[in-house]
């Protein structure tokens, strides 16, 4: 009887202690990521999952740890090896809670910004095929999530339909005209599109939407520059760099 009574204290303690010390390294984990040391995040938020592999929220965390890591560096080779890593992880959560919406188009998500460096034409097409069959699919269940619209959008405008990009996203403003998100991506698109004032105008919308919004002062400071706004472009990026100083695109 002693060493059954030990043996079911010893199972209940580690049932007990696994969620708690999962939860300090995921700790120390994002604060190593708050200072991009992603190496060291990745680590200890692997070993959170390690103590408590069922638990999907350390899944997501991370995912968007080696999407941060990937966003430095310019090595293809390296942002493959860690896509494919992003790409196990993500598939991991969706396992975990296939009903969560957020996963679904967290794969259409990962699937999007990987066709974005892909210089192979037609493993980029599949991969915007299967980024958009994921937004479609997460649509279905949460049809009025703007979020999920818009970056289904970006997938229309990689593809080079931009007509239906904007007309997605005019959906989405439909739905709610005051995320700056919308429009930063209207204006992306726009951009890309060949349309510069009303790539202007839309960055100029998300940044009245939006004080706080780094993207969108540094790509509104971008156009401005561009237009010979010279003050206004210094003083845009300068506000971006205090919010973000990780924003590359405004130094």
């Amino acid at each position: 009887y002693p060493l059954i009574l030990f043996a079911a204290f010893w199972i209940i303690s580690v049932t007990n202690i696994a969620p708690i010390k999962a939860d300090i390294y995921l700790k120390q984990g994002l604060t190593h990521e708050r200072n991009y040391q992603w190496n060291e995040a990745i680590r200890l938020v692997n070993r959170a999952i390690e103590t408590d592999p069922d638990e999907e929220t350390y899944y997501l965390n991370l995912g968007r740890i080696l999407f941060g890591k990937a966003n430095f560096t310019n090595d293809l080779n390296e942002k493959n090896a860690i896509f494919e890593k992003i790409r196990g992880t993500m598939e991991r959560a969706h396992t975990l809670n296939p009903m969560n919406t957020d996963h679904i188009a967290n794969l259409g998500l990962l699937y999007l910004r990987w066709a974005e460096f892909d210089p192979a034409t037609e493993s980029r097409r599949t991969k915007l095929r299967n980024a958009n069959s994921y937004f479609q699919k997460a649509l279905e269940r949460s049809p009025n999530k703007t979020i999920i619209i818009n970056n289904w959008a970006r997938v229309f405008a990689a593809e080079g339909n931009y007509s239906e990009a904007i007309k997605t996203l005019n959906r989405s403003l439909a739905l709610d005209n005051t995320f700056s998100g919308t429009y930063i991506a209207l204006g992306d698109i726009y951009s890309m599109y060949g349309k510069p004032k009303e790539s202007l105008q839309a960055y100029e919308k998300a940044v009245e939407c939006d004080q706080l919004k780094a993207d969108a002062m540094s790509m509104l400071g971008l156009m401005y520059f561009k237009e010979g706004r010279l003050q206004e472009s210094l003083e845009l990026n300068r506000k971006a760099i205090e919010l973000r100083p990780d924003l590359m695109k405004a130094h």
